[in-house]
């Protein structure tokens, strides 16, 4: 650890000592300048904002009128764009004359959160110019930071229809329209971070990715295989990393650092970031470099639910604390104005991270996750236009995925230690075909390979060393999956329904072939010893949207999605312990678990008297077939079996019914200045008709209301609300696992309070992010989760930049 440090602090200190504000251009060249005045809607000045120009190095701050002025920018075309905390960032295209300044610019920024039009990407593509006839959403990077989210799960928390499971402190599993854990596709930068041993039960995968180097996170709420294939039964979440762009007819080079520190009372949290960018007409990058440290949770100390305190010492959750380090680099080639190629590498490691409640429940001595890493390297080529869509991208990856347990019930018992390590070869292409303006064709496949590697040894306490004759998973296992889909997307903006029509129609085929050898005797079934599988879908989507009244203030949308999820190494090969007292063996005979989905939503964005108002409303209905879960079952013909001193209940995965889903989400933002309220309730009901019993992992009602004052030269500050309802629908599953309170996880509310400070007169023009979580102390724990929620927390977080203003639209 202290050689990664050693070695991150060095690096960072080589970005400092890097002054940004070198730029090197033509010898003696032709200036001009620009003078403006940046507004809101309705004429009232923006002052204290950030005004660049793209890929200069030169920029301003506007006074208290709005008014600004920059000189000596080369003449031509350039790109000015704007920042200021609570508001959009936003752009705009202007051609400066040489010797001369241009005609005042007035520009109009909207408040936060406040663009009608968001793009949500099929892969490379945008699926749509708006938004399309499903449920998505987008966190930028000013909100991101603005939460002071730990982990990219934490930062999806406020987001409607997404619920955060949190294992131990250093988890968090999104569930979306009742299904979590590998029900849900994650991927980065387009790049599926899913594997086959991705568990059924909530896991940590998302958190390993850092918060430093996020961009945005995309969210689809639904199911989307057509356009992804498996596992996106509940939803996909895209997350989207650092990228430094070029801007059109930059000239010279320059170079920018920015950095971030970050300190939070409950868990003493310290984390530091820093980050260097870079561009110059043929060559963009940058490198980011993040340490973090995490003491011991403390919870909060309110609370009239004994259940929820059997921490043993007190408030403070003992052993939660862990520390991670990560590093990531992408570099871009502009080979022609058209073609770019991006080569970028990704590495995280979580170190030595407890999972809190086997040692709260059950009384381990070590229950640890070390090493806890990912890597992703790849290489992105891209046709199309600058600041377009693509028309066509391939890209390569290899994404890499260790994962290391430590187990130990009682100190004179022996220490099982367990490493899985799997290798993910992939490759994708996609792009689009536009036959006329009404219609946009969007196609492409891909394939990914995973090698598995996996062990379990036995250390006694005299020092012996057994090795298993088969690890969590047969070592040397293979799973393949591929897949070609085509999506048809109609934009009548003439004619008949010109600009009110919205429709999407899509096909998907995937197929998966597993191939392992059972290391244990027990495991090989009869006939064979090499077991291989092979599972296919066929998978259709059609979704529609109508404006109705004039302008089209209200959108009616619906759709039929069909999904699939087929099973997996975790699913069809797991060997040993689960949650709570059971012990869990393979099942060769799963079929995959099929859904028909069912959506319809109306929106609406309009102004009422001075209040400028958006919501949402979305209801859906879900038909599972060939539900997968945890099933009591025999091993060596006995039901029980004695693991580390404890006797621990067989289970193995099963095809256990058929059943449906059911719920609601509604969303509404309404502001008029200074204020902006916003608030979201997610409603979901799930039921196994086959057994006649709720399906398991259904989350609470839950839901977020908050009211923001933005455009002082004080800040922005925002007090918030985040509740969920009892949750007392329990499967036998549910009834089974000890996160789970006896009766049900009781309900809660926490206050918050959000205040934005920019300190654009200093150097380096600093952002001071001050949050207050759950003000109250209230004592409470989010349903399924291992590990109360902290109790009242005061996070403090710095960010500076120096030198050229490239890229800070990207989220600073």
């Amino acid at each position: 650890m202290q050689r990664h440090l050693s070695a991150i602090l060095l690096l960072g200190l080589c970005l400092l000592v890097f002054r940004a504000d070198l730029a090197f251009g033509e010898s003696s060249p032709r200036l001009g300048a620009v003078r403006g005045k940046l507004q809101e809607e309705n004429g009232d000045p923006i002052a204290y904002a950030d005004v660049f120009v793209v890929g200069t190095g030169r920029g301003a701050i506007t006074e208290p009128d709005g008014s600004f002025e920059i000189t000596d920018l080369p003449v031509g075309k350039q790109t000015l764009r704007f920042n200021r905390i609570g508001y959009e960032s936003d752009t705009l295209r202007i051609h400066v004359v040489a010797d001369s300044s241009l005609p005042d610019v007035v520009f109009t920024l909207l408040p936060f959160d406040q663009k009608a039009s968001t793009r949500i990407r099929i892969g490379a593509t945008n699926r749509m110019a708006r938004k399309g006839p499903f449920s998505s959403s987008r966190v930028g990077g000013w909100t991101i930071r603005e939460r002071a989210a730990k982990t990219p799960a934490e930062a999806l928390r406020e987001e409607p229809g997404v619920f955060v499971q949190k294992t131990n402190h250093g988890g968090g599993s999104a569930i979306m329209r009742g299904f979590g854990s590998n029900q849900i596709l994650l991927m980065v930068d387009g790049i599926r971070l899913n594997n086959s041993t991705f568990r059924l039960g909530n896991h940590q995968y998302l958190t390993t990715i850092d918060p430093f180097s996020l961009h945005s996170i995309e969210v689809y709420r639904g199911p989307n295989s057509v356009a992804y294939g498996t596992d996106a039964l509940g939803g996909v979440i895209d997350v989207k990393t650092w990228e430094t762009r070029q801007e059109p007819n930059t000239k010279g080079f320059h170079a920018a650092t920015q950095g971030a520190l970050r300190y939070a009372t409950t868990d003493g949290e310290k984390s530091a970031h820093l980050r260097g960018l870079f561009l110059d007409p043929n060559w963009t990058g940058t490198i980011g470099l993040s340490a973090r440290r995490f003491g011991d949770l403390k919870r909060g100390a309110n609370s009239n639910d004994r259940a929820l305190e059997n921490a043993t010492n007190g408030t403070e959750q003992l052993p939660t604390a862990f520390d991670a380090w990560d590093i990531d680099a992408k570099l871009r080639w502009i080979a022609a104005p058209r073609d770019h190629v991006t080569f970028a590498y990704q590495r995280g490691k979580q170190i030595e991270v407890p999972r809190y409640d086997k040692y709260e429940n059950e009384g381990f001595d070590r229950w640890v996750f070390d090493p806890q890493v990912r890597e992703l390297a790849y290489a992105r080529y891209l046709r199309g236009r600058w600041n377009g869509d693509p028309l066509f991208q391939l890209t390569l990856s290899r994404n890499l995925q260790e994962e290391g347990r430590e187990t130990r019930p009682d100190p004179a018992e022996e220490l099982t230690v367990e490493r899985d390590r799997v290798t993910t070869w992939g490759a994708n292409a996609e792009g689009y075909w536009t036959p006329n303006r009404a219609n946009r064709v969007v196609f492409g496949g891909d394939f990914y390979t995973d090698d598995v590697e996996s062990a379990r040894e036995r250390h006694a306490p005299d020092g012996g060393i057994t090795r298993d004759a088969q690890g969590r998973f047969p070592d040397g296992a293979g799973y393949r999956s591929g897949g070609v889909f085509v999506l048809e997307q109609f934009r009548p903006m003439t004619g008949r329904g010109g600009g009110r029509v919205e429709l999407d129609a899509g096909v998907r085929y995937s197929w998966f072939d597993a191939e392992f050898t059972p290391g244990d005797s027990a495991l090989v079934p009869e006939g064979s010893e090499t077991v291989s599988q092979t599972f296919d879908a066929l998978t259709g989507s059609l979704g529609g949207a109508y404006r109705l009244g004039d302008p089209g203030r209200f959108r009616v949308y619906g759709n039929v999605s069909q999904a699939f999820r087929a099973p997996n190494l975790s699913d069809i090969t797991k060997l040993g312990e689960s949650k709570g007292t059971t012990y869990e063996v393979p099942n060769y005979g799963l079929d995959a678990e099929k859904l028909v989905s069912y959506e319809l939503g109306i929106s609406s964005e309009d102004r009422y008297g001075n209040w400028r108002t958006d919501w949402q409303l979305a209801g859906f209905y879900s038909q599972v077939d060939n539900l997968l879960g945890s099933a009591d079952t025999t091993f060596a013909g006995e039901p029980f079996i004695i693991e580390g001193g404890d006797t621990l209940a067989i289970k193995t995965k099963k095809n256990i019914g058929e059943g449906f889903i059911r719920g609601a989400e509604i969303s509404l933002r309404t502001m008029r200045k200074p204020w902006l309220v916003q608030a979201n309730a997610t409603i979901t009901h799930g039921e196994n008709t086959t057994l006649d019993e709720p399906i398991g992992g259904i989350p609470p009602a839950f839901g977020l209301v908050s009211v923001r004052r933005y455009g002082s030269a004080k800040g922005d500050i925002r007090l918030y609300a985040r509740w969920a309802l009892e949750q007392d629908r329990l499967s036998d599953d549910d009834l089974d696992d000890p996160r789970i309170p006896v009766g049900g996880t009781p309900g809660w509310i926490t206050w918050n309070l959000a205040w934005s400070i920019g300190l654009y007169r200093l150097p380096g023009h600093p952002i001071l992010n001050v949050n207050i979580e759950n003000i109250l102390d209230t004592n409470y724990r989010e349903h399924g989760s291992g590990v109360n929620g902290p109790g009242r927390n005061l996070v403090l977080s710095l960010r500076w930049r120096t030198g050229s203003a490239v890229n800070n639209s990207l989220g600073f």
